[in-house]
């Protein structure tokens, strides 16, 4: 029992012995670690200011004498009384008379040269063709109603194909009744078009920009934007563009699909066409009429 207890005591004071020289050891990594960091600081600096003093003393000085000539020396020179001392640029020691060597011209001539001046950027080209968030949205809306047109062609196409056969005189009677109700609506449409072209005539609105994408595989695609000069609204726009050959004869022509068929005055609109079977031409013609 008394082993056991002198045991027990001895653990314990141990303990806090440990814990003493675990804190010492970490205070000396401490202590040696700092010491090792202002040791390398000290190494940088010294380092760093003999290239800084080296690079001084081999830095070339000029003695400028009194009838112009200049003489190269390494390093700075120094005058000594009524003469002037100077490493030479193949390291020899030399010296020359005060009397004949203009100091301040010397003292000019020996000092670094400026730091070269930031030069401003070039400024930046200007685009050719600038193309703003609601001329996107005017296009997207075109080409939906193209789109929704196409699509209910396509259903009323597929409508009539599953419509069952009839023989009987009255569904003979109903379909020549549509036909002749849908020619009626054809050339009431083709009136009213052609009356709408008769009333276009030469527009105000000019092209003020034009550009050929040049990405299309096969073909042209070229994309421009049309201004209305004049003083009224510009209604039911038609532009028809054509292009020519190095002689003028024309290569090919189609009318543009415009973004907005309504502009007001001074303002602009979108255009864009593609030409998928041409490959080269010379130069553009626009015929551009409205209402």
């Amino acid at each position: 029992m008394n082993l056991s207890i002198s045991t027990s005591s001895s653990g314990t004071a141990s303990s806090p012995e440990v814990a003493g020289s675990a804190t010492r050891l970490r205070s000396k990594s401490r202590g040696v670690l700092v010491t090792m960091l202002l040791v390398c600081l000290m190494v940088v600096a010294s380092v760093t200011l003999a290239r800084e003093e080296s690079s001084e003393r081999t830095r070339r000085h000029w003695l400028v004498t009194e009838d112009g000539q200049r003489i190269p020396t390494r390093g700075e020179w120094k005058v000594d009384g009524g003469r002037i001392l100077y490493t030479s640029e193949t390291g020899v020691l030399a010296m020359i008379r005060l009397s004949s060597v203009d100091l301040e011209a010397s003292e000019k001539a020996s000092q670094p040269p400026p730091p070269p001046e930031a030069s401003e950027p070039a400024p930046k080209p200007r685009p050719v063709l600038v193309l703003e968030s609601k001329d996107v949205a005017q296009y997207e809306g075109a080409v939906a109603g193209s789109e929704e047109l196409a699509a209910s062609t396509r259903a009323a196409t597929d409508s009539a194909d599953d419509a069952p056969e009839s023989s009987d005189a009255e569904s003979a009677d109903e379909a020549q009744t549509e036909t002749d109700s849908a020619s009626e609506d054809d050339a009431s449409e083709t009136s009213e078009t052609a009356e709408s072209a008769r009333r276009a005539r030469p527009s105000n609105l000019t092209v003020v920009s034009e550009r050929d994408l040049g990405d299309f595989d096969k073909g042209v695609r070229l994309y421009g934007t049309l201004r209305n000069d004049g003083v009224a609204n510009a209604f039911n726009i038609r532009l028809t563009v054509r292009l020519l050959d190095e002689v003028g004869e024309l290569v090919q022509e189609g009318e543009a699909t415009i973004a907005s068929r309504q502009v007001a005055p001074g303002d602009s609109t979108n255009f864009r066409i593609t030409f998928p079977q041409v490959s080269r031409y010379s130069s553009i013609e626009y015929d551009v009429r409205s209402n």
